[in-house]
């Protein structure tokens, strides 16, 4: 079993992780756009054509 601290760890770099796992499999071409608690405004003005939203719970 992992320490406290190792998982704690682990925790706080979830969003990262998967960021970079969502960077490797598209297209280099393809602009990325990464924010924590967006508003309505940012994702209406910006007219993205795909989202993928994380939701992380604690247990």
């Amino acid at each position: 079993m992992r320490n406290p601290r190792e998982k704690r760890l682990h925790k706080n770099h979830q969003p990262m992780f998967l960021l970079k796992l969502i960077k490797s499999a598209v297209d280099r071409t393809i602009e990325i756009s990464y924010m924590v608690n967006p508003k309505t405004e940012f994702n209406k003005s910006n007219n993205f054509s795909y989202a993928i939203v994380v939701v992380v719970e604690h247990p």
